[in-house]
């Protein structure tokens, strides 16, 4: 599960942050993984910025590349995790061929 991102709002991202964090005892309690993206995207200027220059919550393709640089490690993590779980064990390089920037 990815957590929810700051927008361009100092009210609600406290209200996200309070939703990140039940967000995050949830995902743990029911063993599912978590990836918090609010805390590193709330301190990270490039974010914030194309957030307010766009319609306060969306950024703009940098914005989006910050959130994939955030999911991305931990989606293969886990893809990896499930593999093994299932015993199957995938050849290297094999989803380079299948996934474009993979």
């Amino acid at each position: 599960m990815v957590g929810p991102p700051p927008v361009d709002d100092p009210a609600q991202n406290e209200r996200i942050s309070a939703l990140d964090e039940m967000f995050r005892a949830v995902s743990a309690e029911a063993g599912v993984p978590y990836v918090n993206v609010f805390g590193a995207l709330v301190a990270e200027p490039r974010w914030m910025s194309e957030v307010r220059c766009g319609d306060g919550a969306h950024p703009g393709a940098g914005g989006y590349e910050l959130l994939a640089d955030l999911v991305l490690p931990e989606w293969r993590r886990w893809v990896r995790l499930e593999r093994v779980r299932h015993g199957r064990v995938a050849r290297p390089n094999a989803a380079k061929r299948h996934l474009p920037g993979f």
